[in-house]
């Protein structure tokens, strides 16, 4: 197939599933007319697209649903992924509506159930378990997924199905899964349905350590679930010094100090060192502060940060380091010998500085 006609038809695809999303019934009915259900294997499958169908499902796009289910735009022979995506975003009634068509077998409803779950589906679970009786690894995995969405409502439900008693591994599993997104109600209910392995509590403190977390909204629940999984008294003690540099990089000043204060003793000069460089690239002036503070960085490490940033143009990083009180006039002065060819702002910040320090 010449390659021009091929990306054409890429592009054509990659419109469509903005019109599904966007809900631009119009568009959607033109495009769809330009890379049919004859064309639409070929496309899918070489570039990863979505099936159009379960996009429209889960933007809640219902004249569009309707439209691309008339045209059978859906992946493959199987509606499964169509019924799961269904049984995920809802509503009710299009569940009801393929149930009906197809008659799913019970694979397929154990996906579906999974689906629903993880999304706190809970009418809809209740539909699905009408239609069969799921059994202890379905439940299971649908508990996981309503664990790791944080659906504590779904969880209990699971929990209260009839002679229904959560496995062990399913129970770690699912207390990994809340840990490391930080569901703290999650890991508190959890941790009363049994007993957590030492290697699962460690499991989830490690996740809940390296999850990124400046850009989350709930930075206090990772420091309350990092807290509750150390007070379990059985934390290995090489778990803090391994994550701490991406710690430092990562989380927010108050987990940093949190695990410092556990750990110091633990944490050698050429951990603390790394950890250092990595926040004065990538976090807070309150975690390169802290850390500086601690007298744990070395001071070849404090001017070496201090010269790459003078290297990069990074005023912000200078002006906090000088700040700290790190022997400003020594720094001033090596950066001033060491980078003649520095930018014109960084040598009118050295000379500022220096003035100011004399």
């Amino acid at each position: 197939m010449d390659p021009i006609e091929v990306d054409y038809r890429e592009d054509l695809y990659r419109a469509m599933l903005i019109a599904v999303e966007r809900g631009f019934l119009k568009i959607v009915k033109f495009l769809t007319a330009q890379c049919g259900e004859d064309k639409l294997e070929n496309v899918t499958g070489e570039y990863g697209f979505f099936c159009p169908l379960v996009t429209a499902i889960e933007h809640g796009r219902r004249e569009i649903i309707e439209f691309l289910d008339a045209w059978k735009m859906h992946l493959g022979e199987s509606l499964v992924p169509v019924f799961c995506a269904a049984a995920a975003f809802g509503p009710l009634d299009l569940v009801q509506m393929f149930y009906d068509r197809e008659k799913f077998d019970s694979p397929a409803l154990n996906r579906a159930f999974a689906s629903a779950a993880g999304k706190n589906q809970l009418e809809i679970m209740a539909y699905l378990q009408t239609k069969q009786k799921f059994g202890r690894a379905a439940i299971d995995k649908a508990l996981n997924s309503a664990a790791r969405g944080g659906h504590l409502d779904a969880v209990r439900r699971l929990c209260d199905i009839e002679d229904y008693e959560i496995s062990d591994a399913a129970l770690n599993e699912a207390f990994e899964n809340a840990a490391e997104s930080w569901h703290l109600d999650m890991v508190k209910f959890l941790d009363t349905k049994g007993t957590i392995s030492r290697a699962s509590i460690n499991t989830a403190f490690m996740d809940a350590m390296d999850e990124p977390g400046l850009l989350m909204e709930k930075p206090d629940n990772q420091l309350e679930t990092l807290k509750l999984l150390h007070n379990k008294g059985c934390i290995y003690p090489e778990a803090i010094p391994e994550n701490f540099a991406n710690v430092a990089r990562n989380c927010h000043v108050d987990i940093v100090e949190f695990l410092y204060s556990k750990s110091s003793m633990l944490l050698s000069s050429s951990i603390m060192d790394k950890a250092f460089k990595k926040a004065t690239r990538e976090n807070s002036i309150e975690v390169v502060e802290f850390l500086y503070k601690t007298g744990a960085v070395s001071i070849k490490c404090i001017e070496d940060t201090f010269f790459k940033a003078a290297s990069r143009g990074d005023l912000y990083m200078m002006e906090c380091l000088v700040n700290c009180g790190c022997q400003p006039r020594s720094l001033l002065e090596k950066a001033l010998c060491k980078h003649a060819s520095l930018p014109h702002r960084v040598l009118l910040f050295l000379k500022q500085k220096r003035e100011i320090t004399v």
